[in-house]
């Protein structure tokens, strides 16, 4: 047995050999991780030095903006990355700030920095904040950053300056927190406040010049501010290389309104198709804020630096989508299954069909049904109506006139107190709009009388109408003067005085239609000259 055992033990001393060596390759194998470790930490500490990045990013971005820079710490890691915190750009008085992070992290795969190049696996900055403001002189506070030209000292402008040896890519941007504030002094651009997170893929497989972007945007809220009605935003909008996709709810007081739709080809020629539903909004409050959307143009002609035409703006752009609300409201009248289908294309914009029910009204209470179409240019309130052009009919089944400056006109006219606060029982309407003039043509109808407006009404509120008056032989027999339709009846016995409606709206004139009255009276005087001569010829 003691000659055998050295032989039983040689398969353990092999063992406890190939242990050995397999823990020398480990150590050897974890020295080689190592030592490549610390050569790209050295890489990195060479190249990414905080002293090196603080001693580049401030002097050009104060180069660049004219504005004091800051920086509160660098962090380079060789596994974390680079992390930037307490970023700042001030105000022109160097007190305030103009945008600030509060943190920038820039996350590199290690492998590459051997080859000298920085591939970037994310970028994240948290809490940034950019504030915008218009003073009461109508200067904005970043005027002064847009119109900076950078030049060259005679000392830099015949070498080439050094800066970072290296190619930089990224594939993933991620912001989050971020606001965004805007105020205007005097007051004619609504105040905004806006927070969102956003999240962004970027591919450059082509080089940079190539850039495919991809992600989406998180709008917790968007604040604005427009003469006292509080609206406020959120929602989702996503983004890839061709499209823009709308998800938005917006909240004015009380009411809610869902925005849907996409933009396409947005770099280029954007094509745009938004939606707006509602089950229930006051458009009146909304109308009322309409004045207020003003300065936009002077807003990104300020930061381009440059005015553009009207058909610069335009061009290339096209839009369509609906508006459909359930039940509105509009000053003392309720809408219901309000729809509005639009486009625009090469700056006109369409509006087919525009279709509502309503009822109500304070000093004439009507219930009907409108239809029509519209077509305008421009984005201002004179544009609009230098160009808007449509045609429709209203139809009401009711229209009950308690106060009316037109109807008080005609019964002190007529003399017939009946005419001051009608009740019609059929009322059609048909318009058409052009050259700043609603052209009408209608039919009103109640049991006693009858009116057929025809003519115009001006968006200066001027009237040039006139209208056939045919009144029963009851209310005819209240009339102050006979003389009027002593020639003017119809067949059926009814008297027809025909008026002449001018003046404006807030003080209108009625009189007699100078030209119908001749008419008239020439068709009675014949008329009763035929029943003479009928009457002697059969008297016979």
């Amino acid at each position: 047995m003691t000659f055998l055992e050295p032989a039983m033990k040689l398969p353990a001393l092999r063992r406890i050999l190939m242990k050995k060596k397999l823990l020398w390759a480990g150590v050897i194998s974890l020295a080689c991780i190592l030592v490549v470790l610390i050569g790209l930490s050295l890489i990195v500490k060479s190249y990414l030095r905080s002293d090196k990045l603080r001693s580049i990013i401030i002097p050009k971005v104060e180069e660049l903006t004219g504005r004091k820079a800051s920086i509160d710490l660098i962090r380079v890691s060789l596994f974390s990355g680079i992390t930037v915190q307490g970023i700042g750009l001030k105000e022109p008085d160097e007190k305030s700030d103009f945008i600030r992070a509060r943190e920038f992290i820039l996350d590199y795969r290690l492998m590459p920095l051997l080859k000298k190049q920085l591939v970037i696996k994310k970028i994240e900055v948290i809490s940034p904040y950019i504030h915008l403001e218009r003073d009461r002189n109508g200067r904005y506070n970043f005027s002064d950053v847009t119109g900076n030209e950078k030049r060259e000292s005679p000392s830099t402008s015949g070498r080439k300056e050094s800066g970072f040896p290296l190619s930089i890519i990224t594939d993933r941007i991620v912001i989050r927190d971020a606001q965004f504030e805007f105020f205007d002094e005097k007051k004619e651009i609504p105040g905004i406040f806006a927070k969102s997170d956003i999240e962004l893929k970027v591919s450059a497989d082509k080089g940079l010049s190539n850039l495919a972007v991809s992600g989406d945007a998180d709008l917790k809220e968007l604040k604005v501010n427009i003469k006292g009605l509080q609206t406020n935003t959120s929602g989702k909008i996503g983004l890839d290389s061709s499209s823009i996709q709308i998800n938005l709810t917006t909240t004015l007081d009380k009411d809610s309104v869902k925005l849907s739709g996409s933009v396409k080809n947005y770099l280029t020629s954007p094509d745009i198709r938004l939606d707006l539903y509602s089950h229930e909004l006051n458009i009146g409050k909304l109308a009322a804020t309409g004045s207020s959307a003003q300065g936009g143009t002077e807003v990104k002609e300020a930061v381009s630096g440059k005015t553009t035409t009207e058909k610069e703006k335009t061009r290339g752009v096209k839009a369509s989508g609906e508006i459909k609300i359930d039940t509105a409201g509009y000053e003392s009248y309720s809408l219901k299954d309000f729809l509005l289908r639009y486009r625009y294309v090469n700056g006109v914009m369409t509006i087919e069909p525009l279709s509502m029910k309503f009822a109500g009204g304070e000093g004439v209470h009507a219930e009907g049904v409108l239809k029509g179409d519209l077509r305008f240019q421009g984005d201002t309130s004179e544009g609009i109506k230098n160009t808007l052009t449509g045609k429709g009919t209203a139809d009401l089944s009711t229209c009950e006139v308690k106060r009316s400056k037109i109807t008080d006109a005609i019964a002190l006219f007529t003399g017939i107190e009946d005419l001051r606060t009608p009740k019609f029982e059929s009322v059609r309407f048909r318009f058409t709009t052009r050259e700043r003039k609603i052209y009408l043509d209608g039919n009103m109808t109640a049991r006693q009388f009858s009116l057929n407006p025809s003519g115009t009404v001006g968006f200066d509120k001027q009237i040039d109408m006139t209208a056939d008056l045919r009144l029963s032989p009851l209310l005819a027999s209240k009339l102050g003067t006979q003389r009027i339709t002593q020639y003017i009846k119809d067949d059926n016995g009814w008297s027809v005085i025909p008026l002449k409606i001018s003046g404006t709206i807030d003080k209108p004139s009625v009189g007699l239609n100078s030209a119908a009255v001749r008419k008239g009276i020439e068709k009675g005087i014949k008329g009763e000259i035929e029943k003479g001569i009928f009457k002697g010829i059969f008297g016979k």
